[in-house]
């Protein structure tokens, strides 16, 4: 008998003594499948605090047991988010910031808090990438996919309309009808939104966000920002800032 082979043994021996059996394959599914489709008041009622009944033992240290556990949650539901139409990039991304603010963690009631924010920032996004999803037809939704995934580059409509295989004049009237914006004015609003992001959370100049952002020039993405928030990038980072560290951590606890 190998070395697994009785390391295997001796698990299951541990399970059954010290009955530590782990949840159910369909209750761990369905709150993976109330993620994927935005339900936070399933997942609320789903919900389970790490370490508790059914988490098996990773590691003999408390706090890296529940760093592993947490790791394993967020890796399931970013890929339950990617099914359910979440760009790939952006639950990638989301993934990486969740586990390495759990890397930092040094005791097991600052990862129950982030694990839940976790679960709560997943699901409510989802929420409302499924409620887009019934509100806006297909040829829209390609055209918001296409948009977030070209955000940091310019392009033309004409080349997205090929792209996603539908003519200038049909996505430009169907886009304005639903979105009640013109295609242009709902890029550079995603633009915007992405820069206060960025702002608040990188430490990029406002300089290097216009250009990453395929702002025309660093003038032109000021003149827009000021015109859509009444504040200058400066001070919009200057004054966010202030108001994440005042507010931080206000909805960690909402699933308990």
């Amino acid at each position: 008998m190998g070395e697994i082979d009785r390391s295997l043994v001796k698990e299951g021996l541990f399970v059954r003594e010290n009955e530590l059996f782990h949840a159910s394959m369909d209750e761990e599914m369905r709150f993976y499948e109330c993620v994927k489709k935005g339900d936070l008041k399933a997942v609320r009622k789903l919900y389970r605090p790490l370490g508790g009944e059914g988490f098996g033992v990773l590691s003999k240290n408390a706090v890296q047991n529940l760093k592993y556990h947490a790791v394993i949650t967020i890796a399931f539901m970013t890929r339950f988010s990617i099914e359910g139409g979440m760009q790939a990039e952006e639950a990638y991304s989301l993934s990486d910031v969740y586990i390495r603010k759990m890397d930092l963690c040094t005791s097991e009631e600052q990862l129950q808090r982030l694990h839940v924010a976790a679960i709560e920032e997943f699901t409510t996004k989802m929420g409302k990438i499924s409620r887009a999803k019934k509100k806006f037809s297909r040829p829209v939704t390609q055209c918001m996919e296409y948009i977030y995934e070209n955000q940091n580059r310019s392009f033309l409509i004409s080349e997205m309309a090929e792209k996603i295989g539908y003519t200038v004049p049909y996505l430009s009237r169907l886009f304005h009808k639903e979105m009640g914006m013109t295609i242009h004015a709902y890029i550079q609003k995603k633009r915007l939104e992405e820069a206060k992001r960025m702002l608040l959370y990188t430490d990029y100049e406002a300089c290097d966000i216009a250009n990453f952002l395929a702002f025309s020039s660093h003038s032109h993405f000021i003149h827009l920002f000021r015109k859509e928030y009444g504040v200058t990038p400066k001070k919009y980072r200057d004054a966010g800032k202030n108001q994440v560290l005042l507010e931080g951590g206000h909805n960690e606890t909402a699933l308990e």
